[in-house]
Formats: C-alpha cells, structure tokens, sequence
C-alpha cells in the first residue's frame, strides 16, 4: 500500500508537471504568433502553399490579377449615353410641342411600356389622361409554360407557425417506470 500511494502521487506530480510544460510551449506559439513581423511589400511573392490566411489578407501584388469590370462597364455607359444624346439632338428639329411628344411617346413604347399614365396637357390648360395608359397589357414568355411543368402545390390549411421553423430535439419517451417514480 505505501508503494503504490508513493507512486500515485508520483504519477499526479508527474501530470502536473507535463501540463504546466504544454501550457508554456502553448504561451510560446501564440506569443510567438502574436509578435510575428508585418508582411513588407518589397518582397518576392511569398510560396502559396505556405501562406496563411494573415498572409492572403495583407498580401498586395505589384501587379493587378483583378481586373474591375465596373470600369468597363461605365465606360460602356457613357459612350451609349453619348451617342443616345446626339440621336435626340439630330430628332429634335421639328419646333412644333406635339410632335415632339409624339416622338417622345414613340420612343417610349420602343423601349417598353412604362407603368405611369400619360398625362397631355390641351391648348386652353385642359389636362388630358389617356385611357389607353391606364391599362398594362401583359406579355407571356414563350416556350413551355413553367407552371405545368412542375408538380402541384398543395397547400394545407395553418400548419406552418413560428414554432414549425425551430430545430427539433429528439426527446426519448418516457417508461412506465419513469412516469411512476416521476
């Protein structure tokens, strides 16, 4: 008995001592991490395979892979913006009100219906809505319809409450015995 109480107690001295020597190495890796040098720009790009996700975040290369396509795309903008102004300046000769907005509306319905009624507005101060404005006529897509397509939906009645969307545990039930000494 004295020898084996000796060498449990040896054996939680011993613990002891591993965790405390764990628990230094663990302090030294993050110290170590914790003051690792800030990446320099001046560098050679660094081997990918090795590059941690610090690294990926402030790595900056010289050159740029990325290409914006934003630019483009403002770019695109602006010449088609260019190019519809000088279309309007050459359509615009006429000096008489109404056909100007004959032309106005005509470009209109070429680009797509608007969705706001057409107000005119008469020789003696009159306001004049079209009717034809009021209603939107609706295009269906061509090809197969979609709706037929799929499977029914049905729907049930109010099962779907705010409790229907939580994660459900599983709860054993209960035995008889449970129940009694319960």
């Amino acid at each position: 008995k004295v020898k084996r109480i000796c060498s449990d107690r040896e054996r939680i001295l011993k613990a002891r001592k591993l965790r405390e020597m764990l628990k230094e190495e663990l302090k030294k890796e993050r110290m170590k991490l914790k003051h690792r040098p800030p990446v320099t720009e001046g560098r050679s790009p660094p081997d990918r395979s090795k590059m941690t996700m610090r690294d990926l975040i402030y790595y900056l290369p010289e050159n740029n892979p990325m290409k914006s396509s934003l630019i483009e795309e403002k770019r695109m903008e602006r010449s088609s913006a260019l190019s519809q102004m000088k279309e309007q300046e050459e359509r615009s000769t006429p000096d008489d009100e109404e056909v100007e907005e004959e032309e106005e509306n005509g470009e209109e319905s070429q680009d797509g219906p608007l969705l706001v009624p057409r107000v005119k507005v008469a020789e003696d101060g009159s306001i004049i809505l079209d009717e034809e404005s009021l209603t939107v006529e609706v295009l269906r897509t061509k090809g197969p319809c979609v709706v037929e397509e799929n499977d029914p939906i049905f729907e049930r009645g109010s099962t779907t409450t705010y409790s229907s969307f939580r994660k459900s545990f599983y709860t054993k039930p209960w035995s008889n015995k449970g129940e009694y000494i319960f």
